[in-house]
């Protein structure tokens, strides 16, 4: 395995009460070092040179707005976290030392990492994280998803966080008053639109005059095309214990597994994101080394309700009723992965209730619903990003509607403007990344209220069952509520969710440390090479 820089100890245990879930998940967790072992087989981290990678490069925004955890990868470099999930399947802290939960889950104490500081000097403080913490309960700012995590924090009146909610005890610790039982919350914290900004932070200057706690700065970013990572350590607290590169560079070389592999072999990158699963053949032969490693991460064809074809029911269950998710897996990502049942909670989760089979297709029922509700007829139309896997996922939905004699027509978008429209698009496919636990997802992507509710899904009995889950501390205690909750997403035909993702990631022979994460997240400060890359040589 990789030598990995000392961490410090972990905090208090998660506050959930089995473990034994968890470390289920951290075995799963685990397929991804053991695929990529003979990388990791070096001796103590090198420091110096650079690593090239290669990912789609979108507009940099405010991290909190994030929708894509590509989209704060980059922002990684000098914003940190309070906590982190880890590819150990384990929670760590980074900028806490410690936290404290207690039993009913109604007060969380944090405790900040002593001796962190700003690049620009100053100390990292309690009112620091207390400024974020208000600001993502900030429920007003559009597309901020922080409050549907927050939303315990935040009084239903103001949209605001309540005034009780948040309490600075000294410089360097806090406590979280919640109005509502949310065992949930801390996991939040760790999702990757929490990175911890600056008082002064703007998202107009976040390149122009970059402020952070972490060990790199941006030295340039160009959307679509390349960005620069550059090591300035000197005020980092955890000099000495990582951030070996000097460098890293950002590449985007566009999403076709076609025009990376041709950059893998012209020497010019040295890091996947994402490998295609037509990608890693070519990789594989060139000598690269692949992790690979079971996960949450999914995608959902969603039917928009707020749109009047889609709020018949009896539209979208015909069009689910006429899709096996065993050929989307197979024609979609060639098998790499396993076969979901539209209820958006893996497996895997410790807190997943087992659910029923899906039935088989229905091909004379889905006509049948359709002729009811006066669409026998109708041209339906299927968006997806123009993509590799998500665009074969989309096209294997819209052929088997095809061949159940129902009209379907394809749009595939550019990233870009897929993403522009995303909220409002009638019928489209999304990816969804892992979150540790499956209350989190569908509290994210069910809840009335919430600003990633792209269904437009609003059952006030749904939103009750989350607020009844979310109070349950203990995973399998919170298990029949599970039930109801997958029951009646299932029930309501609100998304065809035909598999979980295997993810996958290959690196060129002399790198190390970066093997793929769960929530495809880049944790800049294990990567290195062997030997070092001088950052004025190699390809470009």
């Amino acid at each position: 395995m990789t030598r990995r820089p000392a961490r410090p100890p972990v905090a208090p245990p998660f506050p959930f009460a089995s473990r034994r879930d968890f470390l289920h998940l951290s075995g799963l967790a685990g397929l991804g070092l053991m695929l990529g072992a003979a990388q990791m087989q070096a001796a103590t981290p090198l420091s110096g040179g650079r690593i090239r990678v290669q990912m789609t490069l979108s507009a940099l925004r405010d991290p909190m707005l994030a929708t894509r955890s590509q989209m704060t990868n980059f922002t990684r470099g000098w914003l940190e976290y309070l906590l982190e999930y880890d590819t150990d399947g384990q929670f760590h802290p980074k900028l806490l030392e410690r936290w404290e939960v207690s039993e009913d889950t109604r007060r969380i104490a944090l405790w900040l990492r002593p001796g962190v500081r700003w690049s620009n000097g100053e100390a990292l403080t309690a009112e620091d994280v207390a400024f974020n913490l208000r600001r993502w309960c900030d429920s007003h700012v559009p597309g901020n998803s922080m409050a549907a995590r927050l939303a315990a924090l935040i009084d239903p009146e103001t949209g605001r966080a309540a005034e009780t909610a948040i309490r600075v005890r000294d410089p360097l610790s806090l406590e979280l008053h919640l109005l509502r039982p949310d065992a949930t919350l801390l996991a939040g914290l760790a999702d990757y639109p929490a990175a911890i900004v600056h008082p002064g932070f703007s998202e107009e200057t976040m390149l122009s005059a970059p402020v952070g706690t972490g060990p790199y700065l941006p030295e340039s970013y160009e959307a679509g095309k390349r960005a620069v990572l550059r090591r300035k350590d000197a005020h980092w607290w955890g000099r000495g214990q990582g951030a070996f590169l000097e460098t890293i560079d950002y590449i985007d070389t566009g999403a076709a597994p076609g025009r990376i592999g041709e950059a893998a072999a012209a020497g010019l990158i040295d890091l996947t994101d994402d490998t295609a699963a037509d990608l890693a053949p070519q990789l594989t032969a060139l000598g690269w080394n692949p992790s690979v490693m079971a996960s949450a991460a999914t995608l959902t064809a969603r039917f928009n309700l707020r749109d009047p074809v889609y709020s018949d029911i009896r539209v979208r269950e015909a069009l689910t009723l006429v899709t096996d998710n065993r050929v989307v897996l197979e024609l979609g990502l060639a098998g790499r992965g396993a076969v979901a049942a539209n209820d958006h909670v893996w497996p895997a989760h410790p807190d997943y209730a087992p659910q029923p089979p899906l039935p088989e297709p229905d091909r004379e029922r889905a006509m049948q619903l359709l002729r009811e509700a006066g669409m026998a007829d109708h041209e339906f139309e299927l968006i997806s990003l123009d993509d590799d896997w998500q665009a074969l996922s989309a096209d294997a939905i819209a052929v088997q509607c095809l061949d159940a004699g129902i009209r379907v027509r394809r749009k595939r978008l550019p990233l870009e403007t897929f993403w522009e429209g995303w909220r409002a698009h009638p019928w489209s496919v999304t990816e969804w990344n892992m979150r540790p636990l499956g209350i989190q997802s569908l509290a994210l992507a069910y809840r009335s209220s919430s600003a990633w509710n792209e269904t437009g899904f609003a059952d006030p009995e749904f939103d009750r069952l989350l607020d009844d889950a979310l109070a349950i501390r203990d995973d399998v205690a919170r298990r029949p509520v599970m039930a109801e909750l997958q029951k009646r997403l299932r029930e309501s035909f609100v998304i065809i969710q035909p598999f979980w993702r295997d993810l996958s990631r290959h690196s060129a022979p002399q790198i190390f440390g970066a093997q793929v994460h769960p929530m495809f997240e880049h944790h800049h400060t294990s990567w290195w090479r062997d030997p070092p890359l001088d950052p004025s040589q190699g390809k470009d």
